[in-house]
């Protein structure tokens, strides 16, 4: 039986290369304008200091941030890369959020036994070999739409077909939009040097003297900015990241 990752390399059409996305909450903010990098903890399910990054897509949420209220600090702070940069660094590539596999929210489809069947060549080009294979488009892709046909090189039972029926399945209970954002891991810490695209953040942080210098005089980027109502939950504004990236990346024609 054929790998993932052997299917996607035989695969020969590639889409063009979309940004890598990292989100984290706004109480880390402070450190990245201090120090200019991405810096992540050992990570429960490689053991390894990792960045992670999804694929084109703002798909991160943290836990704390589902309840009504919690501040500032727990919204949304997402960093967008200019393609062709530090995806040269890729350490691993999964076609969907590794952690949600390894934790079970992905079951009955794939279990934490089929890691190591999903895993795909550390490179960018491999996220660029999937999305024809499986979602056709770019921009089929960023809204989690994949082909309605289970792709023929994926055989009946792998890990492959299964996650194909993953992406299908609209009776899932369990497991959101990183079912189908492909994930991407950077060994910690990533300097941001010149590398960001769009910075999107609350209205109120882009007020602030430090972020504004940090954003343009140092990472010369753009600031994408969101407004933040009282008592609405954190993790409501990833879907208004998510919006606000869709327009700039359909503007771009990247979508």
């Amino acid at each position: 039986m054929r790998l993932l990752r052997d299917i996607v390399t035989a695969q020969a059409e590639a889409a063009e290369e979309l940004p890598l996305v990292h989100t984290t909450r706004c109480e880390i903010l402070p450190h990245v304008v201090a120090n200019h990098e991405l810096r992540g903890g050992e990570c429960d399910v490689f053991h390894e200091h990792l960045v992670y990054f999804f694929y084109g897509r703002p798909a991160y949420r943290y836990a704390l941030g589902r309840d009504p209220g919690g501040g500032v600090e727990l919204c949304p702070v997402c960093f967008v890369f200019k393609p062709y940069t530090i995806g040269k660094d890729a350490k691993r590539v999964f076609p969907c959020d590794s952690g949600g596999v390894y934790y079970g929210r992905f079951t009955p489809h794939l279990e934490r036994v089929d890691l190591a069947e999903l895993e795909l060549d550390p490179s960018v080009e491999s996220a660029r070999r999937l999305v024809p294979l499986v979602f056709e488009t770019n921009g089929k892709y960023f809204v989690g739409k994949a082909l309605d046909k289970t792709p023929s090189s994926f055989a009946p039972g792998s890990a492959a077909q299964r996650f194909h029926d993953l992406l299908r399945d609209a009776t899932m209970s369990s497991g959101d939009d990183r079912r189908s954002a492909i994930e991407v891991q950077l060994p910690s810490p990533v300097p941001l040097d010149h590398h960001l695209l769009y910075v999107m953040l609350p209205t109120e942080l882009l007020n602030q003297a430090d972020v504004r210098r940090a954003i343009f005089e140092i990472w010369q980027c753009e600031p994408i900015g969101y407004d933040v109502y009282e008592g609405a939950p954190a993790h409501e504004y990833t879907a208004t990241i998510r919006d606000k990236l869709r327009t700039r990346f359909t503007e771009a024609t990247r979508l």
